[in-house]
């Protein structure tokens, strides 16, 4: 019986309405199935769904790899920081770290070529594993940790260096984007150009070239990034006359434009502005 009013939810079910201020919480055309298999009945003066053990046999069969895995031996949380000090030379101050054997269990369910993701990677007991794991089994497992606290290059990275992993570590830089969905100001040039250009190829950005503001050229599409964080840079005559690549047309980001809609299509130029037609994927 449910708490809310509800007039279509009242109705007779064994010849018996609802409690006073209650309704029923299955529907009138299930509870007549429900009726017709015997499957409703009256405890106490009360309409209660009867439950037999067959109506509570999965359809599916679910075999768990693990079903109690013991402190003795995968270890403990205290297990796990004890390892930790004992790699990093000294108490490092975490009381929850998962124990590596507990973690070398769970993986070794899984191919010995599998990418491993930790998005919480805290003190790097993931890798530890993963690396225990390759050594055992000659296995191919890879990994790959995401830490945002401070000690993402001092604990993190560094216990893995220790235990013999070898890896490529990077910080996040600038967003592109804030918040609210605008160019970030302080994000770099380099990974501004970057994004256009995959913006608009999908592809990877080619090498420089001499010209300063050119970020390659795609079909017979040339693409170009005019814009520098110090200074208003406005897509004019000027800058067309600074152009070296030959091309069909031409895609052009920059702060504003004096051209005209005619010259514009007389130059094969299409102007984006910056930050407004910055597209976010």
């Amino acid at each position: 019986a449910g708490n809310f009013s509800r007039p279509t939810m009242k109705f007779k079910i064994l010849g018996q309405y609802p409690r006073e201020g209650k309704r029923w919480q299955i529907g009138e055309d299930t509870a007549r199935k429900l009726e017709a298999a015997g499957k409703i009945e009256i405890v106490d003066g009360i309409v209660k769904r009867a439950v037999y053990p067959e109506d509570e046999i999965e359809n599916v069969t679910y075999n768990p790899f693990w079903s109690h895995l013991s402190a003795k031996d995968f270890g403990t949380a205290q297990s796990g920081k004890e390892i930790l000090n004992s790699v990093m030379g000294e108490a490092i101050g975490f009381d929850t770290v998962k124990p590596v054997a507990l973690i070398e269990e769970l993986l070794s369910h899984f191919d010995k070529n599998s990418l491993i993701i930790d998005a919480f990677a805290g003190s790097g007991t993931t890798a530890h594993a993963v690396i225990n794991l390759n050594k055992a089994d000659g296995g191919s497992r890879r990994f790959i940790l995401v830490e945002l606290m401070d000690y993402a290059e001092t604990i993190t990275a560094e216990r893995v260096r220790r235990v013999g992993g070898e890896f490529d570590y990077y910080e996040i830089g600038e967003t592109l984007f804030d918040e609210d969905d605008n160019l970030n100001p302080a994000a770099p040039i380099a990974q501004l150009r970057e994004y256009i250009w995959y913006s608009e190829t999908q592809k990877d950005l080619p090498p420089a070239t001499d010209e300063k503001y050119l970020l390659g050229v795609d079909g017979d599409t040339a693409y170009y990034f005019y814009h520098e964080p110090e200074k208003s840079c406005v897509l004019n005559f000027e800058f067309l006359a600074t152009i070296k690549t030959k091309a069909r047309r031409y895609v052009i980001y920059a702060d504003a434009s004096h051209l005209s809609g005619w010259q514009m299509y007389n130059f094969g130029v299409t102007f984006r502005q910056i930050p407004f037609e910055v597209r976010k994927y």
